[in-house]
């Protein structure tokens, strides 16, 4: 986030006297120690150079072989043109008496500018590179932690209403700020933050090319050919410079630093900004390690450039940064359409179809639950004929045999097994508690549960690539106008109508076999009284052996049979052993075989209802429409939806914005706010660098100083590219 304040700027009286100063000193410093304010122009570096000698002046300027060689070297600063973020909306007071507005049902525009308005940093045009430095003087400074004004007996100071009053300190920085000691934790923590910068900004190159002129005349009076442009490639570096001491000159921004000591709060007097940084971010921004911290710092720094955040931004903010992406990104424009309706779509059903099933699956979950004699019929033969395979029981055997020391008891084992594996064995008991399982509220959660996976999975992020191969991933958020669509909005009716054919529900015709999902639901139970359908086909030797060889295999490695001493012990051990395994292998294939069967339905459901949305949303952008239009008509209802959420899309577009020429990007068209919010993948939103991505336009105001202020005549324009 932002700084919300910042030092004063030194007036231009004093910037003169800072400038006369060097230059009368100058001559008495030595080369490592003059400080290059700015570039000069040939006129100021004659009477530099006849003041301290051609051969002080060169050295002063640096040179290959020591790496200080600075070409051009030119103070940044420009205004601050701030930013738009949306966000979600505060509720209105009266929203327990009235409900929310369309207006705060969106995501609502919020502005953000500096109060200190300029953008400051330098940048050094060397022979092999460019660098830009951000000269950061780091302090330490209170802030106001009392969010209420106190009065003089230690109470809250109230107004004439009996309300609290803010206190305008809260937050801000209070006090005068002091140098943070040498040997201060805070200077080791300094240190490695501003190395993670560098390491997580350095990854462009600026390009550019000459543009040679044609030489003179020659004797025929004819010119000479201009000869071929030469490429030009700068590597971009970027440094953030520490400086500790108050007297410090040429810094571009101040930071107050806190220790351990503090904990940072976004919601309360320490939030991290662009001013401050903070040691211990664990407890409420959830950071664990020292590369989330760097992610942090590494951010702060970008707005320190000018940068915005790219978190909470409109769908037309989203477009416009694809363009100034260029190349391919510049044409996603249908393609991010039909994503962002496809989870408009999907979010506007999903709330009917989730109420549908919610309200009917009581009524699915009794009917399944009027089979369940019969069920429990075929799991009880199932376990006593499972447990009695000699199969089973002579594996058992073999694998415990070896672990007995008493022969004795070793040759008891089989008959042991073999009651406890039989007569000893509950076989009702192990049904009835697998039934049991199988509950109205597991049915009701699992088909829930698979709605629930099927819209997250639908939900998925965008991704798109630059011409420069810089790559964008997109993640989107709607507003409540979205979700409430389907249920109280402009597609009540359209949802309704789809839930009827697609899901069911009391008092419609039920057709047989049902295309509804209630419907074919309420049919499963009756394949299970077939032979073959029911769980006696489920719980075999085949499904039990693997899980009572697990549980033998842990017992051998807990030493268990070794320390038996007596057949009344081997008794006791294998029926909790083989009675525990008969309770879990029994409750895991009933819930299997019912999920199984239940799954199948919806997921055939969903399949097709996905494909659905996919090509009505596909038709209603304007891409080719998908398969499903082969097999039969399309669903009037989900065209319905999908046109009309398209509708609210575009009416939030500005596609004049997109232009790549245009200028900083702009918030959108929406008056009140926009349904559609898109956070993108870069150092500028995400707290993980490492899954940032880069992306050559997010540098596109310091490449735009760089053309301004250092690039030559004779050269083309340099467009940045991510190339590390």
């Amino acid at each position: 986030m932002r700084e919300r304040a910042r030092e004063p700027e030194p007036s231009r009286q004093e910037s003169l006297r800072r400038e006369d100063d060097l230059r009368s000193k100058a001559h008495l410093l030595p080369p490592e120690q003059t400080p290059v304010t700015g570039p000069m122009g040939p006129t100021s570096m004659q009477r530099l150079g006849r003041e301290v000698g051609n051969t002080r002046l060169s050295s002063w300027m640096g040179s290959k072989a020591d790496g200080r060689e600075v070409i051009q070297r030119v103070p940044v600063k420009y205004a601050d043109t701030g930013e738009t973020l949306y966000e979600d909306p505060a509720a209105p007071a009266a929203a327990a008496a009235a409900p929310l507005t369309a207006a705060a049902k969106q995501f609502v525009p919020t502005g953000y500018a500096n109060p200190n308005p300029n953008i400051e940093y330098e940048i050094d045009r060397k022979a092999d590179h460019a660098l830009v430095t951000v000269k950061i003087q780091f302090v330490q400074q209170n802030r106001g932690e009392n969010k209420w004004l106190k009065n003089k007996a230690g109470g809250f100071a109230l107004d004439k209403a009996g309300n609290k009053q803010p206190d305008p300190t809260f937050a801000r920085d209070i006090g005068t700020p002091k140098e943070i000691p040498a040997g201060d934790k805070r200077r080791t923590f300094i240190a490695t933050q501003v190395k993670g910068i560098t390491a997580a900004w350095d990854h462009f190159d600026l390009n550019s090319k000459t543009v040679p002129k044609a030489g003179p005349p020659g004797p025929d009076g004819k010119a000479a050919p201009a000869p071929a442009p030469t490429p030009i490639n700068l590597p971009l570096k970027f440094l953030a410079q520490p400086e500790y001491s108050l007297a410090a000159k040429g810094v571009h921004a101040t930071i107050r630093v806190f220790g351990p000591n503090v904990d940072a709060d976004r919601d309360g007097a320490h939030p991290v900004d662009s001013g401050h940084w903070y040691m211990n971010t664990k407890k409420n921004y959830g950071d664990t390690s020292q590369a989330d911290l760097v992610a942090t710092s590494a951010h702060e720094y970008g707005h320190l450039l000018g940068l915005q955040d790219e978190y909470f931004r409109s769908d037309d903010q989203t477009h416009q940064m694809l363009h100034k992406m260029g190349g391919g990104a510049a044409t996603a424009d249908k393609e991010l359409d039909q994503h962002t309706v496809r989870l408009m779509v999907t979010a506007a059903l999903m709330p009917v179809i989730e109420g549908r099933m919610s309200a009917n699956i009581g009524t699915i979950s009794e009917t399944f639950a009027k089979s369940f004699p019969t069920l429990r019929k075929q799991l009880t033969g199932a376990v006593r004929n499972t447990w009695a395979d000699s199969g089973l029981r002579s594996g058992i055997v073999s694998q415990i045999e070896p672990h007995l020391k008493s022969k004795s008891i070793k040759h008891q084992l089989e008959s042991v097994v073999a009651f406890q594996t039989g007569q000893n064995l509950s076989n009702l008991t192990r049904a009835t508690d697998a039934l049991a399982a199988t509950s109205t509220k597991h049915i009701s959660s699992m088909v829930l549960g698979i709605f629930w996976d099927w819209q997250n999975a639908m939900n998925g992020n965008f991704k798109t690539k630059g011409a420069d191969g810089s790559e964008v991933t997109v993640r989107t958020d709607l507003s409540a106008n979205v979700t409430d669509f389907g249920t109280t909005g402009g597609g009540k009716s359209e949802a309704s109508k789809l839930a009827d054919s697609m899901i069911g529900g009391p008092g419609l015709p039920k057709i047989a076999p049902s295309t509804t999902l209630l419907g074919q639901l309420e049919e499963i139970p009756k394949r299970w009284s077939e032979p073959g359908k029911g769980l006696d086909s489920a719980y075999t030797p085949a499904v039990v052996t693997p899980q009572i060889t697990a549980a033998v295999d842990a017992a051998i490695a807990a030493g268990i049979f070794p320390k038996i001493n007596g057949t009344g012990q081997l008794y006791i051990r294998l029926r909790r052993l083989i009675d525990s395994t008969a309770k879990v292998s029994a409750n895991k294939a009933a819930m299997a075989f019912v999920d199984g069967a239940v799954q199948e339905k919806v997921d055939n459901q969903l399949t097709e209802l996905k494909a659905q949305i996919e090509n009505e949303v596909s038709s209603t952008v304007g891409l080719k429409a998908g398969a499903l239009a082969a097999k039969g008509p399309p669903d009037p209802n989900v065209t319905a939806i999908a046109t009309k959420l398209h509708a609210m899309l575009q009416a939030q577009q500005n596609k004049a914005n997109y232009a790549p020429g245009v200028g900083e990007i702009n918030p959108g068209t929406g008056s009140a706010g926009t349904d559609v919010r898109h956070n993108s993948s870069s150092v500028m939103s995400s707290n993980d660098v490492s899954q940032a991505g880069f992306r050559a336009d997010l540098i596109a105001p310091v490449v735009g100083q760089f053309n301004s202020l250092l690039k030559k005549a004779d050269e083309e324009s340099f467009t940045a590219k991510v190339t590390r």
